[in-house]
């Protein structure tokens, strides 16, 4: 894959790569019943040319088109599914080879937990789960890829809360973009989340041809690093309707000339079945009048017992 990426890619790549380091308070959600462990994995067709174009690159730039990564176009490119697994807590995968041009075919590491045969030289490969939040804080993710990956994180983003499977084919926005050429391949990303809370998590890799690296790692609010997600990522069933996180708004003026959200507060409210309703509150400064409106609500569903915690934007 050490070939040039033609001008319209990088250019595409230089509007697209841009991430905040600042700490996002993303969303999340209290999904029923006991999860299992592990990230699941859709294994998709990439296939490439075997014979060069008239730039010299076997390799297709379909993988960079925003048909291909929103709306399930990887789903039904070229020959669409090759197979699944689950249970995956670690996501390295380092192929190397000089061939170029070449489909070359093996298995992945056995960390993905898939025996069958594919093309390691160019495949497409999706990575979902609920990341699970021990302790409230700022969690750093770090993305390695070559050549391609898309990280998307937190509920109505990454996917739905308990409604995977009906939009994990057209995720938000990507908080991170790793894009593999000669100066760097990598990326980081940082979450501010509430202790007790799972994450929608959502990754979709590509290798277009020959050599191919994804690592995923991340960085808890206590400054050590894992390489796995052993009890942190967790599968959970749909549920009609969802789990989804209620967002309120606090809203107060102020001297300023411009609208700011300035904290963030999660409440986690157990309600009378026993299970969870997430609430975040968005506190923010607009320059009006001196009143304050304020919209929070609690939930109607709620008994006595509320956990709180809160974040400065």
């Amino acid at each position: 894959m050490r070939n040039l990426i033609n001008e319209r890619n990088i250019a595409w790549a230089y509007v697209f790569t841009y991430f905040f380091r600042l700490a996002e308070a993303a969303q999340g959600c209290k999904p029923r019943g006991i999860g299992t462990e592990g990230f699941e994995m859709s294994l998709y067709h990439y296939g490439n040319r075997l014979t060069p174009d008239e730039n010299g690159n076997c390799w297709t730039s379909d993988y960079l088109e925003p048909g291909y990564m929103n709306g399930g176009g990887y789903v039904t490119y070229q020959g669409g599914f090759i197979g699944s697994s689950s249970g995956i807590t670690n996501l390295d995968f380092n192929y190397r080879t000089n061939d170029v041009c070449k489909a070359n075919e093996g298995i992945l590491p056995e960390n993905f937990h898939y025996e069958k045969s594919i093309t390691l030289t160019n495949f497409t490969m999706l990575l979902t789960g609920y990341f699970y939040a021990e302790t409230s804080g700022i969690y750093k993710f770090n993305l390695e890829a070559d050549d391609l990956a898309y990280l998307s994180f937190g509920a109505g983003n990454a996917f739905d809360c308990c409604g995977m499977k009906d939009s994990v084919t057209d995720p938000g926005n990507f908080d991170l973009i790793v894009l593999w050429n000669s100066e760097s391949h990598s990326g980081e990303q940082n979450f501010f989340l509430d202790a007790g809370v799972y994450y929608p998590i959502r990754l979709l890799y590509a290798n277009r041809d020959s050599s191919g690296l994804l690592s995923l790692t991340y960085t808890d609010p206590m400054g050590d690093e894992h390489s796995d997600f052993n009890e942190h990522v967790y599968q959970f069933s749909d549920e009609k309707g969802g789990c989804a996180n209620e967002v309120r708004y606090s809203t107060t003026s102020w001297s300023g000339t411009y609208t700011t959200t300035y904290s963030t507060t999660t409440y986690t409210s157990t309600g009378t079945d026993g299970y969870g309703t997430i609430e975040t509150i968005y506190y923010i400064r607009t320059p009006v009048s001196s009143s304050s409106i304020d919209t929070t609500r609690s939930s109607s569903d709620s008994s006595a017992s509320i956990t709180s915690s809160s974040s400065e934007i």
